[in-house]
């Protein structure tokens, strides 16, 4: 469907981040280790879905467009730091 996915993650995720890379429409960077995290957050359209990879895992949906473009905002902050 050639749909762009851009992804942030974690400093050790070298891994995952050179698989992703490799892969048409899909872009993968990282933050240094003092913004690891523990809690994921997915946007797409209208919606963000946050993630909590804890026990049990917590799964919550938004479905907003103000908010959805607001978290784009911040994602593009952080996507312009991340290496």
């Amino acid at each position: 469907m050639k749909i762009p996915m851009w992804h942030i993650y974690n400093h050790d995720a070298t891994e995952r981040m050179d698989f992703l890379n490799k892969m048409p429409y899909t872009k993968a960077k990282s933050l240094p280790q003092k913004f690891d995290s523990k809690v994921s957050t997915v946007i797409c359209g209208d919606e963000v879905i946050i993630v909590a990879w804890i026990s049990p895992v917590m799964t919550i949906q938004i479905k907003n467009k103000l908010l959805s473009e607001s978290y784009k905002n911040y994602f593009n902050i952080l996507w312009e730091s991340a290496k």
